[in-house]
């Protein structure tokens, strides 16, 4: 009996993703950074390395103007900064790894639609936080 409330929880849960999938988003990516460092004498590191970082986010789209196709994203995101190096005068090794919260917002608009293929121009802003690094 626990069974089938569960496979039956699981199909209402897939209908329900199905029929709101064009309105909550998931975006999951690879953050690339890299720092500008200089010392205490204005000296660079030479030995700084980009490092790579994990990217995840996620929102609700909503459309303004169902008309003029325009709509309205909102968002979180967390973030990973990272770098590594080396600093030969002293032999030793340092890595950076930041982590960072953002809310965003922004508009998207759908300008080309042919078939079943469109394209849309989205503009975002986004304010994050550092929250470990």
């Amino acid at each position: 009996m626990l069974m089938n409330k569960i496979v039956l929880v699981f199909i209402f849960f897939l209908i329900s993703i199905s029929s709101f999938g064009q309105k909550i988003y998931m975006e999951y990516g690879s953050t690339i950074s890299s720092f500008d460092y200089k010392n205490s004498n204005g000296n660079p590191l030479n030995n700084l390395l980009s490092s790579s970082k994990s990217y995840f986010g996620a929102g609700y789209r909503k459309a303004i103007n169902p008309q003029r196709n325009i709509f309205l994203n909102l968002g979180l995101a967390y973030n990973g900064y990272g770098a590594i190096g080396s600093e030969s005068s002293v032999d030793n090794y340092f890595e950076w790894d930041l982590s960072y919260l953002g809310v965003k917002g922004g508009l998207e608009l759908k300008f080309l639609e042919l078939r079943d293929l469109a394209f849309f121009v989205n503009g975002s802003v986004a304010s994050e936080f550092l929250i470990r690094g």
